[in-house]
């Protein structure tokens, strides 16, 4: 009898215990309900469960572009957007799979620009795409696919493996969201009403080879083999937008990936008269992304297109969608005006998410009090250990290793070096400019000097120096290479060079040299190898 009491009470102790660390697991999680509202969108999905003629996959240039309202009041479209922050294309892959679980529709769209990208490269925003997704075949095949050399699959499987140490960073949204969130956007749409005009971009950095990476390449051919075998129409995308650069090497073989499957590829780049873009009115960012009335500007133009060319019905007179959509229109809408009153009033958007936090109640302060006073004593011994992985994981500081570094008006530059010290010893530069970073958490900036162009990543509040582009020959790496030096100079300083480009890597640093038609240097490189366009 002693024996089954026993017994009894250990089973009740292990599952009081399961029942704490989900719950404590719960808690420290990322909610990403309000400034990086990202990390939500992907579980927004599975909330529909209406069908849809149209799904659209891809990074920040799909799901802040298109307008799905839109689509619908125009055309009566159906859609939805499965977007997330830098999905990368074998992430578009999986989730591909994963909507092919729910529903096949008459049409999937992918935005081609992250092509771009042939390797893993940030677990924060591996997790913002890949944490939302329901556990599956596609999920595992994600995790796989996307984990840099620090992460481990125990942690997608246990996140509070990863982000126990978060509870010192527990914030209101937290403790609101233990059990569920608000929704952030209009299916997949996120909604920004600010306008902020287009403004001049940096020169694109030249690259030693623009050829899109055989990874990449081969994941959109099994987007396209896996839309052929389920009837699907697969159409291939580049937003209007300008900055991050879209190289005319990478649309030509986009072009001629498409014409070879007998694919649809619309570049909205060169159709924004078309569209009736004004980009001093209809972007939010300088020119990064659309705002609101770009967003649906883009969508009549689209919806049109989807409409006559692959032939999507006219759902607006069935109920079953109808119903949906009118209370979804009316949110957007109430969302617009309220975004639109905050920007009159106070001249900015002080929150980006669709719905408010709500206030905390008493008993949910109580019972959070002791999770986290539980978390602490099963934890402790942990707590120093790897941290919120909302953080970029790149490495800062050079000084550690022996890289590549130059000197530039007697300082010296070495790649991953804060930047704030150097600009205070260069004074300000004749260029400047910053857009939201589409590959860290924070702002990406551009310092134009004479000779050179220096570009940050920012990390926790600080900026890092991400790549250095000589501009003309007044400037020389610390070996003596130029612009203008020969290619048998070259070879001498570093190693032999085969073709129109070479490069050089030295403690994670990749030199990169380019030749011209006459055999001279053409440009000069310095990159992060962890962040060079073409990994």
């Amino acid at each position: 009898m002693k024996k089954n009491k026993k017994r009894v009470v250990a089973v009740l102790l292990v599952v009081f215990w399961l029942a704490v660390l989900y719950l404590l697991q719960c808690l420290v999680v990322p909610k990403y309900q309000s400034g990086v509202v990202e990390g939500s969108m992907i579980a927004e999905y599975y909330r529909d469960k209406t069908k849809h003629d149209v799904v659209m996959i891809g990074d920040c240039e799909i799901y802040e572009n298109i307008s799905t309202v839109e689509l619908w009041r125009q055309y009566g479209i159906t859609s939805y957007l499965r977007g997330s922050a830098q999905q990368l294309p074998w992430q578009s892959y999986y989730l591909l799979q994963d909507t092919l679980r729910h529903e096949t529709p008459k049409v999937v769209v992918f935005n081609v620009l992250s092509l771009k990208y042939n390797e893993p490269q940030s677990e924060a925003y591996n997790r913002m795409s890949i944490d939302g997704m329901e556990w599956s075949c596609a999920k595992i095949g994600a995790i796989k696919a996307s984990m840099t050399e620090e992460e481990s699959f125990a942690d997608y499987v246990f996140p509070l493996l990863r982000y126990h140490s978060r509870w010192s960073e527990l914030t209101e949204d937290d403790v609101n969201h233990l059990f569920s969130k608000d929704p952030v956007t209009f299916n997949g749409y996120f909604m920004r009403a600010d306008v902020r005009p287009e403004e001049e971009f940096p020169d694109p950095m030249p690259l030693a080879d623009y050829s899109l990476g055989k990874n990449a390449m081969s994941y959109l051919e099994r987007m396209e083999s896996l839309c052929r075998q389920k009837g699907i129409r697969l159409v291939l995308v580049k937003a209007p937008t300008l900055y991050p650069h879209w190289y005319d090497e990478w649309d030509s073989q986009i072009k001629a990936y498409a014409d070879d499957k007998g694919l649809s590829y619309l570049n909205f780049i060169e159709l924004r008269d078309d569209i009736g873009l004004d980009m001093s009115r209809d972007t939010y960012d300088a020119g990064l992304h659309l705002n609101v009335t770009g967003a649906e500007k883009l969508a009549d133009y689209f919806g049109g297109w989807l409409r006559d060319s692959c032939g999507l019905p006219d759902h607006r007179g069935e109920k079953q969608y109808a119903d949906y959509y009118e209370t979804l229109t009316n949110h957007y809408e109430k969302e617009k005006q309220a975004q639109l009153t905050e920007l009159k009033e106070t001249g900015q958007l002080l929150s980006h998410a669709p719905v408010a936090v709500k206030e905390t109640s008493f008993m949910k302060k109580i019972i959070i009090f002791g999770l986290i006073a539980a978390l602490c004593l099963a934890l402790t011994a942990c707590s120093s250990s790897s941290g919120n992985a909302a953080d970029s994981s790149t490495t800062s500081s050079a000084a550690s290793a022996e890289v590549f570094t130059f000197t530039y008006r007697d300082v010296k530059i070495a790649l991953s070096d804060e930047m704030a010290p150097i600009v205070k010893k260069l004074g300000e530069p004749k260029k400047y400019f910053e857009s939201e970073s589409c590959a860290f958490k924070g702002l990406d900036k551009v310092y134009t000097y004479d000779g050179v162009v220096i570009r940050t990543y920012p990390e926790k509040d600080v900026d890092y120096v991400l790549s250095v582009e000589f501009k003309d020959d007044t400037v020389a790496t610390e070996e003596g290479i130029a612009i203008g030096d020969s290619r048998e100079k070259v070879e001498k300083t570093y190693g032999k060079t085969d073709g129109r480009a070479a490069t050089y890597t030295k403690g994670g640093v990749v030199l990169s040299i380019i030749f011209g038609d006459d055999d001279t240097v053409s440009s000069v490189t310095y990159t992060l190898a962890s962040q060079s366009a073409n990994n």
